[in-house]
């Protein structure tokens, strides 16, 4: 009797026993599976991977059910995807094109059509080899290498020479990304030379997508852009946030009307630019300032008819040209070079520029040097890096900018290009 009951003790502990490891030993059998899984979707052999989340979920539903469901789904997709590229590669067999049969046929990692693409790969593999000529496929592999190492200038070359009929498709889709691809990237530099970021960045990306590893480095125009688009937008918050008060802006117009109507043209046109350097996009300032210089090109045009010597000789300045009027011709070809300038006439500007500060400037002798300056570094940056040209301009143009410093002139960053207000920036000197 009592050896009976010992019997059913023990039996009992060991069911007890098997009940509390069973958990441990499910989680070693769904780490088991979910290991596999993660081996077949490296292999890209989804069908697998659906396989063994699925099995893991029958042990912990909670846990898999879900990743089983999004592997089936995946693996469907997939398949739908095989059986275009089944339908190409046998396409391509068909017409002879057996590179191209065979790099599609080799996508196929599994379903049904499986077994009959492994046969026609083996079977393009040996009319291949019986079609190609005894240089051709050396020299194509030569230029597949070169290609993917990125050395375009060698798989060009040996693409080139590529002549057999089978080999030749392959030769010239490389030849054809190589255009295209140096296309892009040409385009892409001369947008990011002309200002133009956002599209030359598009371009870069595009390039790179036909090869990341392509020479002129569009990883690092891609970065570079990135950096200048993310420095324009910290600009404009900044600006944004600097936004003029609404009631000082409004005192600033009063006054620049004020003095346009009692016709002092010179304070109008100081206030006026008062107004605008708080909000450049103004428009009753805007309109007021062009106004203004309208009536002092008027009064310009008055002063050179009355200092004209009406007995036909040639012209000299009488005394009365070295006072009011005498500044305010000065202003307006002051003004008209600003406006070449903005209209991208940078020939045209130089001149007036020039001869603005070669007669002696006048109030606004810093705003001269930096619009000279600005035209000097467009140029350069706008010309052939190899122009001869480009060093002394830029020469030019950063001794300009530090005279506009000494002036303590302080440009309207939103006026200007942000590649011009960089270089003004690095040659500020402190006030």
């Amino acid at each position: 009797m009592k050896l009976g009951l010992r019997r059913r003790g023990l039996l009992l502990a060991s069911i007890y026993v098997i009940f509390l490891t069973f958990p441990l030993l499910a989680d070693d059998q769904t780490d088991r599976l979910r290991g596999l899984a993660k081996e077949a979707k490296a292999e890209g052999k989804l069908d697998q991977v659906a396989t063994y989340l699925c099995q893991a979920a029958a042990i912990d539903a909670k846990k898999y059910e879900k990743h089983c469901e999004r592997a089936r789904s995946d693996a469907s997709v997939r398949l739908q995807e095989f059986e275009g590229d089944f339908g190409n590669g046998k396409f391509e067999f068909d017409h002879k094109d057996y590179a191209g049969s065979i790099r599609d046929l080799k996508k196929i990692l599994y379903g049904p059509h499986m077994g009959e693409a492994a046969r026609l790969i083996e079977r393009a593999k040996a009319l291949q080899m019986g079609n190609a000529d005894p240089t051709g496929m050396p020299l194509l592999r030569t230029a597949q290498a070169a290609y993917e190492h990125g050395s375009f200038d060698v798989a060009a070359a040996a693409a080139s020479k590529v002549t057999a009929v089978n080999l030749k498709p392959a030769a010239i889709q490389i030849l054809n990304n190589i255009k295209i691809y140096q296309a892009t990237l040409a385009e892409a530099e001369a947008l990011e030379r002309h200002g133009d970021l956002k599209e030359a960045q598009n371009k870069y990306k595009f390039a790179l997508s036909i090869k990341a590893n392509g020479p002129g480095n569009p990883t690092e125009g891609v970065q570079r852009i990135a950096a200048s688009l993310a420095q324009q937008k910290l600009d404009a918050e900044k600006a944004q946030a600097a936004k003029a008060d609404p009631l000082a802006l409004k005192n600033a117009l009063a006054k620049a009307q004020q003095d346009e109507k009692q016709g002092n043209w010179k304070s109008a046109l100081t206030d006026y630019d008062a107004v605008l350097s708080l909000d450049s996009s103004q428009a009753e300032a805007t309109q007021g300032k062009q106004r203004v210089l309208a009536q002092i090109r008027q009064s310009a045009n008055s002063s050179k008819n009355l200092l004209r010597k009406k007995d036909g000789s040639k012209d000299v300045n009488s005394p009365l040209a070295s006072g009011a009027h005498a500044e305010d011709l000065l202003e307006v070809q002051l003004e008209k070079g600003i406006q070449a300038f903005y209209a991208s006439e940078f020939s045209e500007a130089n001149h007036d520029l020039v001869e603005y500060l070669n007669a002696g400037g006048g109030t606004y002798k810093g705003a001269a040097h930096f619009y000279l300056a600005a035209c000097l570094w467009s140029q350069a940056l706008l010309a052939d890096p190899k122009d001869t040209h480009v060093s002394s301009w830029q020469q030019d143009a950063r001794e300009h900018f530090r005279l506009a410093g000494l002036e303590k002139y302080k440009p309207i960053e939103r006026l200007i290009s942000p590649r011009i207000f960089a270089e003004w920036k690095s040659m500020e000197r402190p006030q």
